[in-house]
């Protein structure tokens, strides 16, 4: 009896064992016991999960390029810039990244969210022309919202910095920097939409492709940010970032042309404003750079003994700054009225799914 009661206990724990791997690991389902962890290995996934894990990895490599990115300016900063360059550097950044955090984040979370919801293959022509909109649509909006950096910015970044951080800091050279740092804007602005594009529709041979040359824009931006530095201070710094950025936006528009290459009559031309709307914002900024030299010289800001004029110059420089911003408007409004209002379409469905979503969710 006690080689059947060996026998019998062998073949129990034999049968627990099997119903243990066929549930995996976790919660068993009898006896409401926690499972021990134990780790699957790797083939006996299946295709869902490798699929995941691959992509997953993907991305963690982006990540990680996006990281190094970010962290070797600062690297290349503390590296050469003296603790008054620095200064300088956060004070710009601290005031750019308000639109970035304000503005671009929110948009390119639309926008990798519109992209994601397109099954579309690569032969489906009406689909692709359907997604070609939705991206010019998101592309136009972020190329106008930079564009106003762009064009509003450099003539008030002294204003700016006298009024938001005093006289002591208008004197520096973070106003020229600021300057710099709007026409950076601009490039943030685009490589947010089509850098959400190619992250939402590549498969995964594609995304490793563009993760091999991330690899190399990362490097070339490291050795440029050290390069320009030396060269051109905290403007230097900037000028790189705007070179891995560019070099980024070079790379997805790539991508994008040929994901769109059977559409026709479409070019990248059809993901910008309209040359009239591009030719507004150009006089408006050369218009505005002049009216602030005249208005608003830097000695009515730096000099201290005068602070009343100082205050009225700022006001007529900002007042000539929101009659610009009204012209532009107008203008913009009459050039790109169809693509505000697809825009605007596009916004309200991301707002009602998005409601949709939050009732189903307190339903159940």
């Amino acid at each position: 009896s006690g080689a059947g009661g060996d026998s019998i206990g062998r073949r129990r724990r034999q049968k627990e064992k099997e119903q243990y791997c066929d549930k995996g690991p976790g919660r068993k389902e009898e006896e409401g016991e926690v499972g021990r962890p134990s780790s699957v290995p790797l083939h006996r996934y299946g295709p869902a999960e490798r699929e995941v894990l691959a992509t997953s990895s993907i991305f963690a490599v982006q990540a990680a390029e996006k990281l190094v990115l970010t962290e070797g300016s600062k690297i290349a900063v503390a590296s050469l810039a003296s603790s008054y360059d620095q200064g300088v550097v956060g004070l710009v950044g601290n005031l750019g990244s308000l639109i970035v955090r304000t503005l671009f984040q929110p948009l390119e979370e639309l926008s990798f969210a519109a992209f994601s919801r397109y099954r579309v293959g690569p032969t489906d022509v009406e689909g692709l022309s359907q997604l070609a909109n939705v991206l010019g649509l998101l592309v136009k909006a972020m190329t106008l919202v930079g564009l106003l950096a762009v064009s509003f910015g450099p003539p008030h970044a002294h204003i700016v910095v006298w009024l938001v951080y005093g006289k002591q800091w208008a004197q520096t050279e973070a106003p020229a920097v600021l300057s710099v740092y709007c026409l950076y804007i601009l490039l943030l602005a685009v490589n947010g939409v089509t850098e959400a594009f190619t992250h939402a529709v590549l498969d995964h041979a594609a995304l490793a492709a563009s993760n091999v040359a991330m690899i190399l824009f990362t490097l070339l931006h490291v050795l440029a940010c050290f390069a320009f530095i030396s060269t051109l201070g905290n403007r230097g710094l900037i000028l790189a970032d705007g070179l891995a950025m560019l070099l980024r936006i070079c790379l997805s528009s790539w991508y994008i042309k040929s994901h769109f290459k059977l559409v026709p009559g479409l070019s990248l031309s059809h993901f910008l404003p309209r040359p009239i709307t591009l030719a507004v914002f150009a006089a408006v900024h050369a218009a505005l750079s002049m009216a602030q030299v005249v208005i608003v010289p830097q000695s009515s800001l730096t000099e201290g003994a005068r602070s009343v004029v100082s205050y009225r110059a700022a006001a007529l420089g900002i007042t000539t700054g929101l009659l610009g911003l009204v012209f532009v408007g107008l203008i913009v409004w009459r050039t790109e009225r169809q693509s505000i209002h697809g825009f605007k379409a596009l916004v309200r469905s991301k707002v009602k799914s998005r409601e949709g979503k939050t009732a189903s969710q307190k339903l159940d």
